[in-house]
């Protein structure tokens, strides 16, 4: 009985198909094929994700800029103008940004080593005092100007004074 059942097996185990030759080529070359697709896929997304990130990261760099900047004027005492410079006098210190290429200094009376370097395009276009152009010394009204994803923007910063203010300011 047992030699009977071992030749079932084995007729069994002959019978049995594999596969051929040409079924495992072609899904070798399907394996292939779906795989550089998804590379690429990978790559194409990988891509968009680097772009969307630096766009962001510009834009959030430009927008803390903005706030800076309206926030250093509508604290200080008095708004200053020197050349590529802006001056924000708050009384015992003083911030200065400094407009270089493709990116603006910001540097603190206080700590004149610390240097923040904020990378944004800006250039101070026009200042003003009293609605007279004024390149140097006090100003009440300045626009930078912004550059960022091939457009031109405008920022345009006003400063306010009392008279005990005027009245109590020293170049």
């Amino acid at each position: 009985m047992s030699e009977i059942r071992m030749r079932k097996i084995l007729s069994q185990i002959c019978n049995m198909k594999g596969f051929t030759l040409i079924e495992t080529l072609m899904a070798i070359t399907l394996t292939a094929i779906l795989s550089i697709v998804a590379l690429y896929a990978y790559q194409l997304i990988l891509k968009q994700y680097r772009l969307y990130d630096q766009i962001n990261e510009e834009l959030y760099h430009y927008q803390h800029f903005s706030a800076l900047i309206r926030h250093q004027a509508r604290e200080a005492r008095y708004m200053q103008r020197y050349q590529n410079q802006l001056r924000f006098d708050f009384g015992e210190y003083s911030t200065t940004f400094d407009f270089e290429d493709k990116q603006v200094l910001r540097v603190h009376s206080l700590q004149p080593t610390l240097v923040d370097t904020l990378p944004v395009n800006a250039y101070l276009v026009s200042s003003a005092y009293e609605q007279e152009r004024q390149d140097f010394g006090l100003i009440d009204y300045c626009s930078i100007q912004l550059r960022a994803f091939e457009e031109t923007q405008a920022l345009s910063i006003r400063k306010r004074y009392g008279a005990e203010e005027l009245m109590n300011y020293q170049e």
